[in-house]
């Protein structure tokens, strides 16, 4: 299954005994498919370093960089509706 975290979530469910935290370790565990675009993951990385520290942050965005089972849409190809 694909899905796509509004920020504010992605943040609910980093913390280790937070209630969505099964979403983020589904995620980490590569049982789902995170779908991002380039203006999604810059907004990933502003807020959550401004919520945490920039290195969490970094390293937040380095792990989704990396895995295999993320999906990037570029947004500008995509035809209005």
């Amino acid at each position: 299954m694909t899905i796509v975290l509004d920020t504010n979530v992605l943040l609910a469910t980093l913390p280790k005994k937070a209630a969505l935290r099964t979403l983020f370790d589904a995620i980490a565990d590569e049982q789902l498919n995170l779908a991002v675009s380039n203006d999604i993951l810059l907004e990933y990385a502003e807020i959550i370093s401004a919520k945490t520290t920039p290195t969490f942050g970094d390293n937040l965005i380095r792990l989704l960089l990396n895995l295999p089972t993320l999906q990037w849409y570029d947004v500008s190809s995509l035809s209005s509706f």
